[in-house]
């Protein structure tokens, strides 16, 4: 199948790249690899989220290229699924999440917490000599929620990871949520020997128990007014649960990507806001120093004024042309007087270089 460059592009434009390849029988991935292999760019995933959110967006545009056609390469035929056995599986209410009665084939992160026990166990690597305990039923059901959501998540786009921490971590379009599975617990009175009763004085401590119920618990925040936990039951399991579990981890990634960019949008707006303040000091102080330098030219206005006067009366008063003064005239030192007051006189090149002085600071009145 054929397609030239523009019209791939006009497509990748208008919906996304999981939109448009199933058009021609191929995965999202593939089509990507295949505009980048032609030059084609096509938005990324943050374009869309701004286009919900109705903010604006830009397109890069189409690249010249001496290759206008675009040859997409024919679908693979699908494979046949192998229905699993009715004793192995067990489908969740939906059929969407499908939690094995048996791991056989367990996913790598399941694989590994199991391959570390075995080793522990073989190796006894426990500090006193001691062989690990043996995993419970409990933490075998565990296991196999845990397989089943990995896989779900990861058919759907995400990416699974073990944090380490007890938590696992599931990253969504950019986006990581913690999460755990684990045994819901509850306070209990024990008593006690009557060894331990001196330091009891009722007779019994406070212990936390398991109840033998699940719990999924989401850690990371989403916005939300209650604790992302689900509790199972007699009734439901954990097991019916999983879909919805599944959705909201998706739906959270959604919270986190626009809260995330509602912060981004807080920030830019406080950078704005710190910068316009910072240009209306600028200019605040740029006026003040303009009046600095007016009221200065004032000064040295006043004080031209008082001098011309000055020598006004100095030409009044009678002297002789041959009087000199470290080897000049009186003549010559009144002449040098009267060229110091003009030179100093903030009008004497007219009132436009007075303001153009004061408005660029080239020159100081003093």
């Amino acid at each position: 199948m054929e397609i030239t460059r523009s019209e791939l592009y006009r497509l990748v434009c208008e919906k996304p790249l999981s939109k448009v390849a199933p058009e021609f029988g191929i995965s999202g991935t593939a089509l990507s690899v295949l505009c980048k292999k032609h030059n084609v760019p096509y938005p990324g995933s943050g374009h869309w989220t701004r286009i919900s959110l109705g903010m604006p967006v830009s397109i890069q545009p189409l690249p010249p290229d001496e290759h206008e056609t675009i040859e997409i390469p024919a679908a693979k035929p699908k494979r046949t699924m192998v229905k699993a056995k009715p004793e192995e599986v067990k489908p969740s209410d939906d059929g969407q999440v499908v939690v094995k009665q048996r791991l056989l084939k367990p996913h790598p992160i399941i694989a590994g917490w199991l391959e570390k026990r075995e080793r522990h166990r073989r190796d006894r690597r426990d500090p006193y000599g001691r062989e690990p305990p043996a995993w419970t039923e409990l933490d075998r059901r565990r296991h196999r929620l845990l397989d089943a959501t990995f896989k779900a998540l990861e058919a759907r786009g995400g990416s699974v990871s073990d944090s380490g921490n007890g938590n696992q971590c599931v990253a969504i379009d950019g986006e990581k949520i913690e999460f755990q599975i684990r045994e819901k617990m509850r306070h209990s009175k024990v008593a006690v020997p009557d060894s331990e009763k001196l330091y009891y004085s009722r007779g019994f401590r406070t212990d936390l128990v398991g109840t033998g119920y699940l719990v999924f618990a989401i850690k990371t925040y989403l916005r939300g007014p209650y604790n992302e936990e689900y509790l199972e039951s007699d009734r439901r399991p954990l097991e019916e649960r999983l879909p919805r579990i599944i959705d909201r981890l998706f739906e959270g990634a959604s919270i986190l990507k626009a809260w995330h960019l509602e912060q981004e949008q807080e920030r830019e707006k406080w950078r704005q806001e710190a910068a316009r303040r910072a240009e209306l000091q600028r200019l605040a102080e740029e006026e003040e120093e303009r009046w600095s330098r007016f009221t200065a030219a004032a000064t040295t206005w006043k004080t031209t004024q008082a001098v011309a006067q000055f020598i006004t009366e100095l030409e009044a008063t009678p002297y002789a042309d041959d009087d000199a003064v470290g080897g000049r005239s009186v003549r010559e030192w009144l002449d040098w007087a009267k060229r110091k007051a003009a030179e100093q006189n903030p009008l004497g090149n007219g009132m436009s270089e007075l303001f153009r002085r004061i408005d660029g600071g080239t020159a100081h009145f003093s």
